[in-house]
C-alpha cells in the first residue's frame, strides 16, 4: 500500500482524486473496492448473472493471494487462446 502524506493537514478532493490515480494499478483497485464498500448499496448486486461474476472473481483473487493459483505470462494465456480458437474454427460442422 502507497502512502501519502502531506503536511498541510488538508487535502482537497482534487488533490485526493490526482494522488489516487497515480497509485500503482493494484493500489487503485484496493482503493476503489474500500471506497464502493463504504458507500450504502455500493456493492449490492441485482443481477444475478453480474453478482455470479463478481462472486468468481473474488474466488479467483483470493486463490491467488493464497498461492493456489497457477498464473501464465498474458502472451502466453492469448497464445492459448488463439491456438484454441483456430481449433474449434476448423473443427468440421
Amino acid at each position: 500500500m502507497t502512502r501519502i502524506t502531506n503536511y498541510s493537514g488538508e487535502v482537497t478532493t482534487k488533490e485526493l482524486l490526482n494522488a489516487a490515480l497515480a497509485l500503482s494499478e493494484d493500489d487503485r483497485v484496493e482503493l476503489a473496492a474500500a471506497l464502493l464498500e463504504s458507500v450504502p448499496g455500493g456493492l449490492e448486486m441485482t443481477d444475478p448473472v453480474r453478482a455470479t461474476w463478481v462472486n468468481e472473481v473474488n474466488a479467483r483473487l483470493r486463490a491467488i493471494d493464497e498461492g493456489r493459483a497457477t498464473l501464465i505470462p498474458a502472451d502466453e494465456a492469448l497464445t492459448r487462446v488463439q491456438e484454441r480458437l483456430r481449433r474449434f474454427a476448423t473443427r468440421a460442422p
